[in-house]
């Protein structure tokens, strides 16, 4: 597997047209197709993408970027709201994630919950602070099934100390602490689970434009700390 010469961050955008925007707007060079694929941008940043959902496929993809050599990622996705205290479009930061998947397990020290390791997440919110960029730090219930996300276990999560549910964040955890790699993980809500009722967002222009507004804060965040060494 080829490494990515002087190569040591990555933003990898789970959005497929976010991705696109970001690849296009960056002038992204696709250099190489792993389970998902890579484009190599300005100030030596990797975006990945188009790596499908869930947690096998993106353990999966950021298991071969560690192999190519990366060292330090930020992923960029969405996730669903668990109560109202979070409104649609929101940047969220994960701090921890509850585990209600199974890649996960496949990793040494495996507790059902897990959280971000190292400092990056924390100097990504002084970052977004300083830029006047509103963030708020969230636990996530991580699942398999999106279309199994019962009441029953909306209310156990929401006991446990969730604010939102999505498909990778306790896996990529786990993958971090293993691999011993920086991460940290952005959310934008992109739909509602509150009070047991479903109400999606993803057609909503507020929703686009915070997952692209994102994703160039993160590539100029991923750019000052790779300066900064």
């Amino acid at each position: 597997m080829a490494k990515f010469q002087d190569y040591n961050s990555a933003l990898i955008c789970f959005d497929p047209e976010c991705y696109e925007y970001l690849k296009t707007s960056q002038n992204g060079k696709i250099v190489n197709s792993l389970t998902g694929e890579v484009a190599l941008l300005e100030r030596n940043i990797i975006l990945g993408g188009l790596l499908g959902i869930g947690a096998p496929a993106s353990v999966a993809f950021t298991e071969e970027l560690i192999a190519c050599g990366i060292k330090r990622f930020v992923f960029l996705g969405t996730a669903g709201k668990l109560h109202d205290k979070l409104k649609a479009g929101d940047r969220v930061i994960c701090e921890g994630a509850f585990s209600d998947e199974g890649t996960s397990k496949s990793y040494p020290g495996w507790k059902e919950e897990s959280f971000s390791i190292g400092n990056l997440q924390n100097e990504l919110k002084t970052f977004l602070r300083i830029s006047s960029k509103s963030v708020k730090t969230v636990k996530a219930w991580t699942t398999d099934a999106p279309y199994m996300e019962t009441k029953s276990k909306l209310f156990y999560y929401l006991d446990k100390g969730a604010d939102v549910v999505e498909m990778e964040a306790s896996a990529l955890c786990a993958l971090a602490k293993y691999r011993k790699v920086e991460m940290a993980q952005m959310f934008i809500i992109s739909d509602s689970l509150a009070r047991g009722i479903w109400e999606p967002y993803f057609e909503q222009e507020i929703l686009r434009n915070s997952l692209k507004e994102a994703g160039i804060s993160l590539l100029q965040f991923l750019a000052m700390v790779d300066q900064k060494g």
